[in-house]
């Protein structure tokens, strides 16, 4: 591939990030490169081209591309700008010094938002080699930049298919490049990203945009899943046949573990890990209306620690404390993933059971009050035991909205605890 074809790949996805000084920076290692508009007025320009041809940034930038060459050179040129042609050129170029250097000049071409823009290299025939030899350079440089970039570069086929990927993409998935290229990026794809992935692919296929980013997930080699921020545009030729697409990969693993960790505390109880208040009655609102849409059970456990306060009396809040986390921990590892439990209060607990049949509710309501009663916590040198006591209720059978629900579950609870506590109490009809 041409030095100008290596040039067109990324530079819409650089300018629409970081602008025209942006992207000239990104390509600083040029001989001489500026940015120019459609009707050629130049926007950007790196170091080598400022010295080049002479030019300060205050004085070149707004000045006409054509004001930099020569007049004999200005008709063919302008030709080439209405053509859009990216054909390599020998070109004289009018130094401020009014000099004249003989350059080649490799343009490219890319689009921002439907306003055409053109990348060029200039390099000076005069100091350079032979012009093949410095393109041979400067796709070297341009190859060392794809492979020692920060974020991960991959060429895909339109059928999904590895084409070309750079070392960083590998060090994100854990894959040799020679294994990546032997599959598809549908395989890596995490199962609940691929549909919204597939159908923005197919957005870019039939012209409805150029571009997408996604924030998705993907498969490392040994199973773990990682966070990328995936930027994808597609390369056409020159017939407007999909050629292949260039993906640029971000890992962002860190950023979203940071955002769950973030979210985490936001929504859940420090001490134990289990949900807070809030979100607990978030997620019982959402049990709730699916309940009511399918017409399904949802059962509440509201979990009272008897005695509670002799503890704390007796042995300590750090002690209370202890009683507090070793609970947690029962009830995460006796409910199912899709029962929720929260920190309803001091010493209070509401777990939420949906499409738990009542028979299954109260065998699980069982489990629970004889894995707390013979359960021995050890703090400091001596061993400390309690008890529960549990109250349920049921929709629809004893509401059919969240108070009446969690009222009805709290009055058996407090039932269950008038019995002589350590016992299960199902709120009446």
């Amino acid at each position: 591939m041409s030095a100008a074809g290596k040039f067109d790949l990324y530079p819409a996805e650089i300018f629409k990030t970081y602008g025209a000084e942006g992207l000239v920076e990104f390509f600083k290692f040029l001989f001489g490169a500026f940015v120019i508009t459609k009707n050629g007025i130049v926007i950007a320009a790196n170091k080598p081209f400022l010295e080049m041809v002479g030019y300060p940034k205050s004085e070149l930038y707004g000045m006409s591309a054509l004001d930099l060459i020569t007049e004999d050179e200005r008709a063919a040129m302008s030709a080439r700008f209405a053509e859009g042609n990216i054909e390599r050129y020998e070109l004289k170029l009018l130094l401020k010094s009014k000099k004249i250097l003989d350059v080649l000049v490799a343009p490219g071409k890319f689009s921002v938002d439907g306003e055409v823009f053109r990348l060029a290299e200039f390099i000076d025939n005069s100091v350079q080699k032979k012009s093949e030899l410095a393109l041979r350079e400067s796709e070297q440089k341009f190859h060392s930049v794809f492979e020692q970039a920060a974020v991960g570069i991959a060429r895909v086929s339109p059928d999904g298919n590895f084409l070309e990927v750079n070392q960083k993409l590998c060090d994100i998935v854990g894959y040799k490049k020679e294994e990546l290229v032997k599959i598809k990026l549908q395989e890596i794809t995490h199962p609940d990203d691929l549909d919204i992935d597939l159908d923005l692919v197919h957005q870019m296929l039939n012209n409805e945009r150029d571009t997408y980013d996604l924030e998705k997930r993907y498969y490392s080699k040994d199973g773990k899943l990682i966070w990328v921020n995936l930027t994808v545009s597609l390369i056409r030729s020159s017939n407007g046949e999909p050629n292949y697409f260039i993906a640029i990969i971000e890992d962002i693993n860190s950023r979203k573990k940071l955002e769950y960790e973030l979210l985490n505390k936001a929504t859940h109880h420090a001490l134990t890990g289990l949900c807070n208040r809030n979100e607990l009655n978030e997620r019982l609102e959402n049990e709730l209306e699916r309940a009511v849409r399918s017409s399904r059970s949802l059962l509440l456990l509201m979990i009272d620690i008897d005695h509670f306060k002799l503890v704390n009396d007796q042995y300590g809040h750090l002690a209370g404390d202890k009683v507090l986390i070793e609970l947690s921990n029962i009830f995460k590892k006796l409910i199912r993933r899709t029962d929720d439990a929260g920190r309803f209060g001091g010493k209070e607990f509401l777990l939420v059971l949906p499409e738990l049949d009542l028979d299954k509710s109260l065998l699980l309501a069982e489990r629970l009050r004889k894995k707390v009663e013979s359960h021995s916590m050890k703090f400091d040198a001596v061993t400390i035991s309690v008890t529960i006591s549990i109250g349920m209720s049921t929709y629809p059978d004893n509401g059919k909205d969240i108070d009446s629900l969690i009222k009805a579950c709290d009055d058996a609870m407090y039932e269950a605890k008038q019995k002589g506590r350590n016992q299960i109490v199902l709120a009446s009809t």
